[in-house]
């Protein structure tokens, strides 16, 4: 988990619980509901975890945001919390890829 303006803060023990859809216009939500292993405690008192995904129509991810208690907050995924939560969509199904991995080679 990293705070927006002060760093990093460390690694999450996080598992994925439950994920729900929702689509819009171009844009499919994967809602994921997190859980915390190892009685790792959140910060500021929170008491839920979650994270709002955002893929295009295709199901490519675009952008992955950390949730707390529901709401957007000034804390960020690690790049292995990130991958964590891309290697579950992909292994079941709810993804193809990331935006981030069509970058044109040189």
């Amino acid at each position: 988990m990293i705070l927006m303006g002060s760093g990093y803060l460390g690694e999450l023990p996080l598992e994925v619980v439950k994920v729900t859809e929702e689509r819009r216009e171009s844009w499919i939500d994967l809602y994921l509901r997190l859980q915390l292993r190892d009685h790792t405690e959140l910060p500021e008192g929170a008491e839920e975890i979650s994270a709002w995904v955002i893929c295009n129509k295709e199901r490519y991810i675009v952008q992955t945001v950390l949730l707390l208690d529901g709401c957007d907050s000034a804390y960020q995924f690690t790049p292995q919390e990130k991958k964590l939560i891309y290697d579950y969509l992909l292994d079941h199904n709810w993804v193809k890829g990331s935006v981030e991995e069509e970058k044109p080679s040189l």
